[in-house]
């Protein structure tokens, strides 16, 4: 992994390695390029899933999620405030519920806190989860503060900072207050170009002992298809554990009639023996992805259906 991080965090979705390099983005997506290409396998879910979502309004939409064996129910209502403010509910068949509330109170900042809580939990009058960040971005930095009650109460602090166009710094640090103990990472991420070819290169080292190099570049760009691939190593350096890991996503825009179709292919494999793929591709119902994993020589495959 590039870095262990004890509080929970969100992600983007881009996956250009031009991005705009001034604001380096958050720490913990300091190798979100990579993650993309290689961490899809661990958001595989087997079976038949299906999706509803809606938009009501422009400020209100709902998201339904429906799977089998086992069945599983989740729930949410998504509001967004005429200051800008985003509210989420979620609720699931296992009685879990959370709020979710987004703000900018000020320019450049940016706070997110979460509740989160069982039907059962509240009955007994115990307190919720909380989750708590705020974001600072700058010109050339990104700061984030972190708090949670989860495990008896953790601090976190990141920060980012690009040094100049190519290369970015940042470090995470988080303490345990109850149990009087803590954490740290640091990474590097540096963004070049090799003839035609952009790439990035990114290495993280936590306090636990685990060290990560990766690989990233966009090997084709030239329509209709867009080929990328992305590597990765870990080491911890106290057991001598060591992982390689392998992906590349194919995108490719198949013509039909008039109409232009894109199909995305993620392809993953690993020395621990994990294999994975998932095509993922539009139809006039709507979004269609089929997956299949390998894992201790074990076969799983899934369908989830997003209309």
């Amino acid at each position: 992994m590039a870095t262990t991080t004890a509080i929970p965090t969100t992600t983007s979705t881009s996956s250009s390695t031009t991005s705009n390099i001034l604001n380096p983005g958050p720490y913990h997506e300091i190798d979100r390029l990579i993650r993309n290409n290689l961490d899809y396998v661990n958001e595989f879910e087997p079976g038949f899933n299906l999706t509803f979502q809606r938009a009501w309004s422009k400020r209100l939409s709902t998201h339904n999620t429906l799977a089998y064996s086992p069945l599983y129910f989740k729930q949410s209502i998504s509001t967004q405030l005429n200051d800008g403010t985003s509210i989420v509910l979620l609720m699931d068949n296992d009685k879990e519920m959370e709020a979710e509330i987004t703000t900018s109170p000020l320019p450049n900042v940016t706070t997110k806190v979460s509740l989160n809580s069982t039907v059962s939990a509240m009955m007994g009058k115990q307190q919720p989860v909380i989750f708590g960040t705020l974001c600072y971005t700058g010109d050339r930095y990104v700061s984030e503060v972190k708090l949670t009650t989860k495990n008896d109460g953790l601090f976190g602090l990141s920060h980012m900072h690009a040094v100049n166009a190519r290369l970015t710094a940042g470090f995470e640090a988080y303490y345990k207050a109850v149990q009087k103990s803590g954490g740290a990472s640091f990474g590097l991420r540096y963004q070049g170009k090799y003839r035609n070819f952009p790439f990035q290169v990114c290495s993280t080292y936590n306090v636990m002992g685990d060290l990560g190099l990766s690989f990233h570049s966009p090997l084709v760009t030239t329509f209709p298809t867009d080929i990328d691939l992305a590597t990765r190593f870990t080491l911890n350096t106290n057991s001598m554990e060591s992982r390689v890991e392998i992906g590349s996503t194919i995108v490719y825009s198949l013509k039909v009639g008039k109409r232009v179709l894109p199909m995305t292919l993620l392809l993953s494999t690993s020395s621990a023996k994990v294999h994975a793929a998932r095509l993922n591709f539009k139809t006039n119902i709507g979004k269609i992805s089929l997956g299949a994993v390998i894992e201790n020589k074990r076969l799983s495959y899934g369908l989830s259906l997003n209309i």
